[in-house]
């Protein structure tokens, strides 16, 4: 699964003109399931996310994740957006080809699990919130720093 993740002061989803998601200070994640992923891989991209150091220390270095931040009672808000295009295969042409992606019932079925384990390993302490499935969504956000990472837990078998 790949995990494209931006530290932001706040982030929404819109979708048909109302909001379906927002958050303050956190993360914004956009995630995309790939050929071959489960729901393990899954389950590792989040872990992987919410200990991922992206915000400042007393020292002001990145070195606190957002699984702290919550633990600290600090914002720590996360915004989870599917995007199938972050599996795009750019490799020529110029246009994607989206071959690496899974197909869209894996993709929802593993955006689902990652969403659900995401309320019950983070919704105690911080926020979690949505977009929502293969919809038309526009994500405005604000970007602190800019700060982003792209992660990624590869399938089974798959290319690191």
């Amino acid at each position: 699964m790949i995990g494209l993740i931006q530290r932001v002061t706040q982030a929404r989803v819109d979708v048909a003109g109302a909001t379906v998601g927002e958050i303050g200070p956190g993360l914004l994640a956009l995630v995309c399931a790939e050929r071959g992923d489960t729901e393990a891989e899954s389950v590792r991209l989040l872990d992987k996310l919410l200990g991922y150091r992206v915000f400042s220390d007393a020292a002001g270095k990145m070195n606190l994740s957002l699984r702290q931040r919550a633990a600290a009672g600090e914002a720590a808000g996360l915004l989870i957006v599917s995007q199938f295009t972050l599996a795009a295969d750019t490799r020529s042409g110029a246009r994607p080809s989206f071959t690496p992606a899974a197909d869209p019932a894996t993709g929802q079925r593993l955006y689902e699990h990652f969403v659900a384990e995401a309320r019950r390993q983070h919704g105690q302490q911080g926020e979690v919130a949505t977009g929502i499935f293969a919809a038309d969504m526009q994500v405005s956000l604000t970007n602190d720093g800019p700060v982003t990472f792209w992660l990624r837990i590869p399938p089974p078998g798959g290319a690191a």
